[in-house]
């Protein structure tokens, strides 16, 4: 999926409340590319269980939660966004 204004997406790398998976909005999507081609930049406005809304600037955003997570992983921390689940 290409990025656009206003589309949900979940973050991870933020824990709250002992949720490590947040809903969170893109407020900019930094191209226009594909997904599906590979992680694209976004900033996001983060909505942590039980905590307030934070804004992140520059997260790659992911076609799913596993390459999200290994981004993560990789890079040793840090924040990530996929798209959630089409049947969710």
């Amino acid at each position: 999926m290409k990025p656009y204004l206003g589309a949900p997406v979940i973050c991870v790398g933020i824990t709250s409340n002992g949720a490590s998976e947040h809903p969170a909005v893109i407020t900019r999507p930094w191209s226009g590319n594909d997904t599906d081609d590979g992680p694209v930049a976004v900033n996001l406005t983060v909505f942590p269980d039980c905590g307030e809304q934070t804004c992140r600037s520059s997260v790659m955003l992911f076609s799913t939660s596993e390459q999200a997570r290994k981004h993560i992983n990789t890079h040793g921390g840090g924040v990530a966004a996929y798209w959630p689940a089409q049947d969710a």
